[in-house]
């Protein structure tokens, strides 16, 4: 089942946003975690008319997946446009479909408040030609490359 994060659980996002952490990349393993930002992301989320959106996806009463997107002004452009935070699957969960409809979800809520378009990508290094296989078949097209550079 998907449906909008509450705060009781927080306790289990910050669970899977560790354990995303853990199957990143490099880069991401060598930052810290922030679990207050994250419970901030959930709080803010539940303000009616919030910029942003946290959906989970629930097994058995357990968050298994979860993903945080957002609508903001294009910086160039008179237009807003959607973007993603991050979307996670549980290993157990993954190819279930679970990733897809979250995606879904966070597509559909951006379109509702306005966006024109949506960005996401795929940066974390986690089953990366699946992400891109499942962002291709929701009709999303590369569009560039994302550089990282760390000081």
């Amino acid at each position: 089942m998907i449906r909008r994060a509450l705060l009781d659980d927080i306790p289990q996002l910050i669970r899977l946003a560790n354990a995303m952490q853990e199957e990143a990349g490099a880069h991401y393993r060598a930052m810290l975690l922030d679990e207050d930002r994250i419970a901030n992301i959930v709080m803010s989320s539940l303000r009616p008319a919030a910029p942003t959106l946290v959906n989970v996806h629930v097994t058995d009463d357990t968050v298994d997946g979860f993903m945080a997107s957002g609508v903001a002004p294009d910086p160039i452009y008179q237009a807003l446009y959607g973007y993603e935070y991050a979307l996670y699957v549980a290993p157990e969960r993954r190819g279930h479909g679970d990733g897809v409809r979250l995606a879904k979800r966070a597509e559909e809520w951006a379109r509702q408040r306005g966006a024109v378009y949506m960005q996401v990508a795929v940066t974390g290094q986690i089953m990366d030609s699946i992400a891109d296989r499942v962002y291709e078949e929701l009709g999303f097209k590369a569009i560039g490359t994302i550089y990282h550079k760390e000081f």
